[in-house]
């Protein structure tokens, strides 16, 4: 979506894996440039998620 010159905010558990998450993406063919937005979200929180600014929320569970 951010490649397609939407601006995109995505949450992760931890913020630590900003980096991580850049590089999977560049890895996979896109960018996190300036369109993309990370912000650090507990999504087992429904009043945390009333909280994210958003208009459409997508939950991608990972398994650890």
């Amino acid at each position: 979506m951010a490649n397609a010159g939407y601006r995109v905010r995505t949450t992760l558990r931890s913020l630590n894996r900003e980096a991580e998450v850049s590089a999977m993406l560049l890895e996979g063919g896109g960018e996190a440039g300036e369109r993309l937005t990370f912000i650090g979200a507990d999504l087992s929180d429904n009043a945390h998620l009333q909280e994210i600014p958003c208009v459409y929320l997508k939950s991608i569970r990972q398994d650890e």
